[in-house]
């Protein structure tokens, strides 16, 4: 459920506006043309609580680009 995930990423993320932001920022990253945004939206926050076990492969391969950008911001 995604309210449970929102809540599981806020721990990460403690600020709603950032959360908001680094949300859509990781979605735009992730998504992929043969899956629904939703199920993007979800590996996002997935991601952002640090549940990495849950996620689909291709987002696994993502993540190391996901964490070179936000170094490098």
């Amino acid at each position: 459920m995604r309210s449970e995930l929102i809540f599981r990423a806020r721990e990460k993320v403690d600020n709603k506006y950032q959360l908001c932001q680094t949300t859509a920022k990781s979605t735009r990253l992730l998504h992929l043309p043969t899956t629904s945004t939703t199920v993007t939206i979800n590996d996002a926050l997935t991601r952002l609580a640090g549940d990495l076990c849950c996620l689909r492969p291709q987002v696994c391969l993502l993540s190391e680009h996901i964490d070179k950008h936000r170094v490098e911001d």
